[in-house]
């Protein structure tokens, strides 16, 4: 497969196929990629989010950037991923204390 018939075919995210691309990390860095061109929307993103949470899913959205409000969302969703979350908004560091420490992320 060459990228750009990725390009051309990848028409939007693809969950199906993530598992698929994950393990190879070309084929994965140029999926996100091509996610971040589609400027895809914060609604867009929730849509996502409310349809089920996974690692390839924090993956996509740490690449994309996520607001404060579904990083929290994930947090009270899904705690068991709040180390999965880079950059995590320094006042959710503060409110999930505990939970970080519980995750072993360094403070």
């Amino acid at each position: 497969m060459t990228f750009e018939y990725i390009r051309d075919v990848i028409q939007n995210r693809w969950p199906k196929g993530e598992d698929i691309l994950k393990p190879d990390r070309m084929w994965w860095d140029r999926y996100l990629f091509l996610l971040k061109e589609k400027k895809y929307s914060d609604k867009k993103k929730w849509e996502w989010l409310t349809q089920g949470m996974n690692e390839n899913l924090l993956d996509i959205l740490n690449y994309l950037r996520m607001t404060k409000s579904m990083q929290e969302y994930i947090i009270r969703e899904r705690p068991d991923l709040i180390d999965k979350i880079e950059s995590l908004d320094s006042d959710l560091h503060i409110k999930y204390r505990q939970e970080l420490n519980m995750s072993k992320i360094e403070l």
